[in-house]
């Protein structure tokens, strides 16, 4: 399965986030944390959560956002991984940490407009 996400960063000092979740209440585990920050932090946060507690969070070195520049977003779901791709260039493979199987919705928030999201 690939999910494919187009939007717009909204600002260049925010950030947003896509959550795959096990569920579809608040309370829900999250497979995947997927957080670009726009602000001084310039990276990507990515994650795992599971009963409400934080797993060891990856930062990344680089940012591949812009504020105010359209992006194109693929999560690839690979038998250990979710591997990331933005602007049709591979970014990142997030080892899986909760069954996949499970997921059953995606939040989005933060400074982003979406254009298009497709399975």
């Amino acid at each position: 399965m690939v999910l494919t996400i187009q939007g717009i960063p909204s600002c260049t000092n925010g950030w947003f986030r896509l959550d795959l979740l096990c569920g579809d209440n608040p309370n829900a585990d999250i497979a995947f944390h997927f957080n670009p920050r726009l602000d001084a932090q310039h990276t990507v946060v990515m994650n795992s959560q599971v009963r409400g507690r934080w797993l060891h969070e990856i930062r990344t070195p680089c940012l591949p956002f812009q504020g105010g520049q359209p992006f194109h977003l693929s999560i690839k779901v690979e038998e250990n991984c979710f591997k990331v791709f933005v602007d049709h260039r591979e970014f990142w493979s997030f080892d899986h940490r909760l069954d996949v199987e499970e997921v059953k919705a995606l939040e989005v928030s933060g400074a982003v407009t979406l254009c298009s999201v497709c399975t």
